[in-house]
């Protein structure tokens, strides 16, 4: 019983290793520690998920970028990106002025893409708009 308990000592992570009091095995030490451990990980990863899902629902350029390059925009199938008849933003510089661009955008995602429409209101259709107004030029910009 006790080259089990050394075992799982030596596998254990240092931080665990304190359960164990002058050579002795210490079980409820050892039981109270993992509890620890076990609710300091799962709070850790709840706040890394949170802030995971805080940043998918806030629109950015960023990720309106990363959509414009993406082939699975909309749903779509194939390997056509909007990037693909827009590389770098070409041809959309004043899109911003459109007072109707997330449809055009749709419009877009349909046809060329084949791909089905977003939900105007969506985090990914407003990153998208983000950055097409991100693309006006320098001497238009505020």
């Amino acid at each position: 019983m006790m080259e089990a308990q050394f075992l799982f000592f030596r596998s254990c992570p240092a931080v665990l290793k304190g359960c164990v009091f002058f050579g002795n095995y210490n079980q409820q030490g050892a039981f109270q520690m993992m509890k620890s451990v076990k609710a300091a990980m799962l709070a850790t990863t709840m706040v890394a998920m949170s802030l995971t899902a805080h940043a998918a629902e806030t629109p950015s350029v960023a990720l309106g970028k990363k959509l414009f390059n993406d082939p699975s925009l909309g749903g779509a199938a194939g390997a056509k990106t909007c990037a693909s008849c827009h590389p770098n933003g070409k041809g959309v510089e004043n899109a911003w002025k459109n007072p109707n661009l997330a449809k055009q955008i749709n419009t877009c995602i349909l046809g060329a893409l084949k791909g089905k429409p977003l939900p105007l209101e969506s985090v990914e259709m407003k990153s998208l708009v983000l950055y097409h107004q991100s693309l006006k030029p320098a001497s238009i910009k505020p």
